[in-house]
C-alpha cells in the first residue's frame, strides 16, 4: 500500500506561539487524528483518505513533533504544554466541536479535553493509550519503555529508524516504507531528535500530577467513547482498556488480533471500518462491551 497522503496539502497556522503543520481533508463532520509521543502527520497515511470520504478529517503535527515548533519541555508539564497547544489549534481553526481519534500518548491530550471541555468532544477514540489507561505501576513501566525508544532516535539512519517504527507494530513489514522515509527525513535534524528525547525525559515527572492524571477521572466522560487497541500491544493491555471502558457511561473496547502498538498502521482497513462506523454513530457495541476482531487471511500487511 502507497502513502496515501497529499503532501502538496500540508499547511501551516499559528498555535499557541508555534507553527504548527496539519493536514485537513474531506467535509462533513469533523475529525481530528492525533498521533503518539514521537509521531508525527505520517503515522496516519493509511488513514486520512478513507476517513476523509465521509468526514472533515483533519490531522496535525502535535508540539515539539514532526515540523511543529519545539517549546521548552522544561518550563511547564509537557502534557499540560500539549494539551494547551492543541486547543490553541483548535482555536485557531475555528473548530468548536471535534470527534477526536487519539493514538499513545495522542489519546491522553484526547482525554484531557473530553474532560475539561466536554462540550467540544462529539465522540472519542482511544488507541493503544497506556497514558490515559494504565496504573501507575505500569504506566511507569510504559513511560520507560517509550524513553528507550526515543533514546534509538538519536541515530536517524534508516535501519534504525525502520527499527524505532518496528516497535510500534507485531509484524515490521506492516511500516510503509514512505513512513520511513519520512520520518528519517523529518529526524535528520537534530533540534527534532533532541525535543522528543527531552519530551520523554519529562514525561515521567508528571504523569502522577492529578492535573495530568486521568484514569482515575474517565468515569466523568460523558462523550460516546470506543478503545481500540492490538492483542500484542507491549505498551498497554487490552485488558486495562476493557477495565476503564466498564468505570464509564458509554464507552466499549474492539481489540483487533495480529496487532501491537499502532493498530490504525497495521490493520488499517478493519481500524479504518471500525473508526467510520462509530463516527457515524453506527452500534460497534454497547456500552462496557469488549469484541475481539480475529486476524483472517488477507488482513496483514
Amino acid at each position: 500500500m502507497i502513502l496515501e497522503l497529499d503532501t502538496t496539502a500540508f499547511r501551516m497556522v499559528p498555535a499557541g506561539g508555534h507553527g504548527t503543520r496539519y493536514l485537513d481533508a474531506g467535509s462533513g463532520p469533523p475529525v481530528v487524528l492525533l498521533h503518539g509521543l514521537s509521531g508525527h502527520i505520517e503515522f496516519w497515511a493509511r488513514n486520512v483518505a478513507p476517513l476523509a470520504k465521509r468526514s472533515r478529517t483533519i490531522v496535525l503535527d502535535l508540539l515539539g513533533r514532526g515540523r511543529t515548533g519545539i517549546p521548552d519541555w522544561t518550563a511547564r508539564p509537557p502534557q499540560e504544554q500539549i494539551y494547551t497547544h492543541f486547543v490553541a489549534f483548535l482555536d485557531a481553526l475555528g473548530l468548536e466541536k471535534v470527534s477526536l481519534v487519539g493514538a499513545s500518548l495522542g489519546g491522553h491530550t484526547a482525554a484531557q479535553l473530553a474532560l475539561r471541555s466536554p462540550e467540544r468532544v462529539e465522540r472519542l477514540v482511544i488507541v493503544g493509550s497506556g497514558n490515559t489507561v494504565n496504573p501507575p505501576d505500569l504506566l511507569a513501566r510504559t513511560l520507560e519503555d517509550a524513553r528507550a525508544n526515543a533514546e534509538s532516535l538519536r541515530d536517524p539512519g534508516p535501519r534504525s529508524v525502520a527499527g524505532q517504527l518496528a516497535a510500534l507494530v507485531s509484524d515490521p513489514r506492516a511500516i510503509p516504507a514512505e513512513v520511513v522515509s519520512a520520518r528519517q527525513d523529518i529526524l535528520s535534524d537534530p533540534a527534532r531528535r533532541l525535543s522528543i528525547a527531552q519530551l520523554a525525559a519529562e514525561l515521567p515527572r508528571w504523569a502522577a500530577d492529578p492535573r495530568i492524571e486521568v484514569r482515575s477521572r474517565l468515569h466523568r466522560i460523558s462523550a460516546p467513547t470506543l478503545f481500540v487497541w492490538g492483542r500484542e500491544d507491549r505498551r498497554s493491555s487490552w485488558r486495562q482498556a476493557e477495565q476503564a471502558a466498564r468505570t464509564m457511561p458509554d464507552a466499549r473496547t474492539i481489540v483487533l488480533e495480529g496487532c501491537g502498538h499502532a493498530c490504525y498502521i497495521e490493520r488499517p482497513q478493519e481500524f479504518n471500518e471500525i473508526v467510520l462506523s462509530f463516527l457515524s454513530a453506527e452500534r460497534v457495541g454497547p456500552p462496557g462491551s469488549m469484541r475481539e476482531i480475529p486476524l483472517t487471511r488477507g488482513t496483514a500487511a
